[in-house]
């Protein structure tokens, strides 16, 4: 009995035995199914794909010189995609390349099956996966590419370098990104942002324009706004306005934060159609900025930044005084150019004429006046604190030897009170209003293209003039005015700037202020169309000539007609 047990033991044992075999053998024959190579770019282990970032491309690249991964698995990786809340999965790229299945891979799918249908079956899966994440995708409600929430840690990177950027040396600001990170956080920033300079918050603000399409609610949230994702860029998309709106307010002003609200505004109920999507675009935000802040009346105390609107494109502060007086604040650096021959050393050049310029200003401030009355003082002052990590840049004013002329950026060594005041001028836009005496341009009948006969730099004859017997050219009653398109009037310091200055200072006239009633309003508010349109259309045919502009000679008699310079 013991034998017969014991022999019924070891043939249970055996059966045991070989069923195990039989399982090990299933396993390891289903263990090695659909099992093909795998290149990965995107990171290294294909199990992690809960530590997938939102800025990482999901390539795979199928590579017979690769290691080995099972194709279950990397099925079910693609389809856990379908859960992810980002669509990095539009940017999926697979590529089976030829696999040579009798060096590595033998015993594939099932064991007498054919490696190349083993393949085929592969390329199949893969590609129903695929398509089926594809689909998943296209209706599916997500993030856009690279997306970031701002209220988040994981946003946190853009903001951090932003805040060593403006503790370092001048940064690039329009590359500064101030559309991630905590509102914590950005309310920490936001005193260093009030030090930097016009340059570096202009460019601050014209970047976050630029951002405003990326923080668009898709229009699948149109009939899903409780969908989670939905509600989620809603909220950054509000956090983006407020900080948009803060900076906007900080370098454009009150009014201009004002009409922005309006704008957005018009998205509170609804999402955008074209007009309104129009209406947010950087452009169109950059001109409604400009104007506000151009337009805007300040109290005393406080300044704005104003645009010329004249075609002389000039940028300055102004500021209004406790008394109710402005000023202009310009930034302007004097340097010796290279050929300066005066009588002040070189080494003195800045400072002597930076002092020539503030007194003749001490005198001509007297006399800025507006048509009530209005005291308007122009005012030197270096921009450039330490405070700021962009330092505000300055004009530049070369001092070049005695001469007859002088320009809005080089002085004649000589240069006398009336000429600063009508150069100074130019940096706040107004453009010059004398009559032009000189012909400026000749024709050439070979080519119909005007030659210019004197350089406007040097005064001198240009090249083509002074080789003038080796073009054909007609004769000398062909030669256009230069500049004949120029609106001009008498009694302006930006015309006769020597009779206005001694019609107010020396003689007994009626003359009592520098500046006529539109040059006044023209630096104090720019490029506002309420206040300039016509004097700005009007100064912008200042240097044009009519070959460029046919249209220009009626265009300048009509300004003349409406006395668009004013007179007085």
């Amino acid at each position: 009995m013991v034998f017969i047990f014991i022999k019924k033991l070891k043939c249970l044992t055996l059966s045991v035995f070989l069923f195990l075999c039989c399982l090990v053998f299933t396993w390891s024959a289903k263990a090695k199914m659909w099992h093909i190579p795998i290149k990965n770019d995107a990171f290294s282990d294909l199990r992690d794909f809960e530590n997938l970032k939102a800025d990482d491309d999901f390539k795979f690249y199928l590579d017979s010189e690769t290691n080995e991964v099972d194709i279950f698995d990397f099925v079910k990786i693609l389809n856990r995609a379908k859960k992810s809340q980002y669509n990095n999965f539009v940017f999926i790229d697979l590529r089976i390349k030829p696999l040579i299945f009798s060096t590595y891979l033998p015993g594939l799918c099932k064991h007498a099956e054919d490696p190349l249908q083993c393949e085929q079956k592969a390329q199949v899966k893969i590609s129903q996966a695929v398509n089926s994440l594809g689909k998943e995708l296209s209706q599916g409600i997500r993030y856009p590419y690279d997306y970031h929430l701002m209220d988040t840690p994981e946003s946190q990177k853009a903001i951090s370098e932003a805040h060593k950027a403006f503790t370092s040396k001048c940064p690039d600001c329009g590359k500064i990104r101030l559309d991630h990170g905590s509102q914590k956080d950005f309310n920490r920033l936001f005193p260093l942002i009030e030090k930097q300079s016009h340059t570096c918050l202009k460019a601050l603000v014209t970047n976050m324009a630029r951002q405003l399409k990326y923080h668009r609610l898709p229009k699948t949230c149109e009939k899903n706004k409780a969908h989670p994702v939905c509600k989620n860029m809603s909220k950054n998309y509000r956090l983006f306005q407020d900080r948009l709106l803060q900076l906007t307010e900080l370098f454009y002003g009150a009014s201009a934060r004002a009409q922005t609200e309006m704008r957005f505004c018009s998205e509170c109920s609804r999402f955008p159609e074209k007009k309104e999507t129009e209406a947010l675009d950087p452009k169109s935000m950059g001109a409604l900025w400009k104007q506000s802040r151009n337009c805007e009346e300040i109290s005393p105390g406080k300044q704005k930044r104003v645009s010329s609107g004249t075609g002389f494109d000039r940028e300055y502060t102004i500021r209004r005084e406790k008394d109710g007086s402005y000023s202009a604040v310009l930034n302007l650096q004097f340097v010796a150019a290279e050929n300066y021959k005066g009588s002040v050393p070189k080494e003195k050049v800045p400072s002597h004429y930076r002092d020539k310029v503030q007194k003749c200003l001490k005198k001509a401030n007297k006399k800025m006046l507006g048509p009530k009355g209005e005291k308007l003082r122009i005012v030197l002052e270096e921009r450039s604190s330490s405070s700021s990590s962009c330092p505000e840049p300055a004009e530049v004013i070369e001092i070049v030897p005695a001469g007859p002329i002088s320009y809005y950026n080089k002085y004649v060594s000589d240069i006398e009170c009336p000429d600063i005041i009508h150069e100074v001028l130019h940096q706040t836009g107004l453009c010059d209003e004398y009559p032009t005496i000189r012909r400026g341009y000749i024709i050439d009948s070979k080519t119909g293209e005007p030659i210019e006969m004197i350089d406007s730099k040097s005064g001198k004859p240009t090249k083509e003039i002074e080789n003038v017997h080796a073009v054909n050219l007609t004769t000398d009653q062909d030669a256009v005015l230069k500049h004949d398109c120029r609106v001009t009037q008498p009694n302006s310091l930006m015309a006769r700037h020597y009779d206005r200055w001694n019609n107010v200072f020396l003689r007994k006239t009626k003359t009592t202020s520098l500046l006529t009633p539109r040059q006044f309003s023209a630096i104090l508010y720019g490029d506002c169309k309420s206040r300039n349109q016509l004097f700005n259309e009007c100064s912008q045919l200042a240097y044009k000539t009519s070959i460029e502009d046919r249209d220009c000679l009626k265009k300048r008699q009509k300004c003349e007609r409406q006395n668009a310079l004013g007179s007085r």
